[in-house]
């Protein structure tokens, strides 16, 4: 199969520059302002058990890493404005003119950030080979860059997120490509781990 693969010229690898980002809050127009994302990563805890002079080991609780993002600060729209904006949706106000007394709230920074999904695509955005969705995604960090007389770089903003869990969708090709068939963490796996089984045998 891998043989086979590299050499089709029809058939490419997932590409880290084949990407689109999409947060509700900083708006579908702007997404252009994205440069960089990590993509969602997981840690499965360990517990250990000692009997005499062995140790034994078993998986835990899953817990999901943070993500970070990174945006370029241009003066229109302003990346930095945004920001500010989602953290002051999420509950957050200066402490003066009485504003003693308000506190952010999950729910409030959820829907100040909005849906946040990492979209990869293969020859253009219409061909989905990867999407991931951040499920009640927030603001923990937000960082608004430094500035530099003996640089000339762009300055850039980045944004650290919590989720609770993603959602993982992926596409092998054929006829169901683009209807996201194979979508992970859930009950419908099941069936995307029969199809490769199936193909697997066949194979």
């Amino acid at each position: 199969m891998a043989q086979n693969f590299w050499t089709q010229p029809s058939t490419s690898p997932k590409r880290s520059y084949r990407f689109m980002l999409s947060v509700g809050g900083i708006g579908t127009e702007n997404t252009w302002l994205v440069t960089q994302v990590k993509k969602p990563s997981a840690t499965v805890g360990e517990v250990s058990h000692k009997y005499l002079n062995h140790t034994f080991h078993y998986p835990g609780r899953v817990e999901w890493d943070t993500v970070n993002i990174t945006l370029v600060d241009p003066v229109q729209p302003n990346a930095a404005g945004l920001m500010s904006k989602i953290l002051e949706g999420a509950g957050y106000h200066l402490p003066q003119n009485g504003n003693l007394t308000t506190s952010i709230t999950k729910e409030k920074a959820v829907n100040a950030l909005g849906n946040v999904v990492i979209t990869q695509f293969g020859t253009d955005i219409s061909d989905k080979v990867e999407e991931w969705t951040l499920k009640n995604a927030f603001v923990t960090n937000v960082d608004w860059g430094e500035l530099n007389y003996e640089s000339d770089d762009l300055t850039n903003v980045t944004l650290t997120i919590r989720y609770d869990w993603a959602e993982c969708r992926t596409n092998f090709g054929g006829t169901d490509r683009q209807a996201g068939k194979d979508n992970f963490f859930n009950q419908r796996s099941s069936d995307a781990t029969a199809i490769a089984i199936e193909d697997d045998s066949q194979g």
